[in-house]
């Protein structure tokens, strides 16, 4: 499935692309700019932000102009919770494809909802029914942070078991899962830096990992207290995780696996393939 993104803040497209690959992985989604009176690029579906695209108030002229943006695509509309005009407005014709409207702020599980309420179901034609009538509106789950999508438990170790681990280590041969620990213990996002260029984003209360660094240099690091003593460990905020992870292309990976995986590379255990992928 093929999403277009059009009118989200860069926050949002941020958060948008990481619940994407956190919740529906098959998807793809790009983003793309609404010029007047021409429609977007051919997808699956459209998120469209109606304020950022000059159509926050809804009418029957802007009616006709979202028609030719969206041209004949299903879509996800953002609107502000206090704008009414889109929700009262009758569609123009029974054979509009579906569109639903979802107030902003929005949690991820609401925008799961809309996405799966004007997705195509090519294995169920009776579902694919224009909406006639009026704007759908998607039902408000309670409001969620942005990108703070809950995943399912994984076999791995959580931060907790992790510690409980290390305690019985010696500290000797795990200074890097010892750090590490430490700060997942403080629950907030941080960095993990190896070189000027590679790092590892951590985001322990979201459950998530992303990595740009070889996986045979985390190996080495996890093995040797000498290479773990200059690594660098510094706390960021959530926005700056989420805007490093999108703008340098990293792919998201469960916290509680990469801890299981990280524990088998400090103690030689292979493969430890999972997540990280075969060490060279």
């Amino acid at each position: 499935m093929k999403v277009v993104v059009a009118g989200l803040s860069p926050r949002d497209e941020v958060a948008f692309g990481i619940f994407l690959e956190r919740s529906m992985k098959t998807w793809s989604w790009e983003r793309a700019t609404v010029v007047r009176g021409t429609s977007l690029p051919a997808t699956d579906l459209v998120v469209l932000d109606l304020a950022a695209s000059g159509l926050s108030h809804g009418s029957p002229s802007a009616q006709d102009e979202l028609s030719t943006i969206l041209c004949d695509m299903p879509a996800v509309l953002l609107v502000s919770a206090h704008n009414h005009s889109w929700s009262t407005l009758q569609l123009s014709a029974e054979s509009q494809p579906r569109r639903v409207l979802l107030s902003k702020p929005y949690g991820m599980q609401d925008m799961r909802s809309a996405l799966e309420k004007v997705m195509p179901r090519r294995d169920s034609p009776a579902n694919d029914a224009p909406v006639r009538g009026r704007f759908v509106t998607a039902p408000q789950a309670p409001l969620l942070a942005a990108a703070s999508v809950k995943v399912e438990p994984v076999i791995g170790l959580s931060a907790t078991e992790l510690q409980s681990r290390l305690d019985k280590l010696p500290s000797k041969g795990y200074v890097f899962l010892s750090n590490l620990s430490k700060m997942l213990s403080r629950q907030n996002p941080f960095e993990v830096r190896f070189t000027v260029h590679n790092l590892i984003i951590v985001h322990p209360t979201d459950g998530w990992i992303a990595s740009n660094t070889p996986m045979q240099v985390v190996q080495q690091v996890c093995q040797n207290d000498n290479l773990a003593s200059v690594v660098g460990l510094r706390e960021i905020d959530s926005s700056q995780a989420e805007e490093r992870v999108h703008l340098l292309g990293m792919r998201l990976v469960e916290l509680d696996l990469f801890l299981g995986e990280l524990l088998d590379a400090a103690q030689g255990k292979k493969p430890w393939n999972r997540s990280l992928g075969r060490p060279h």
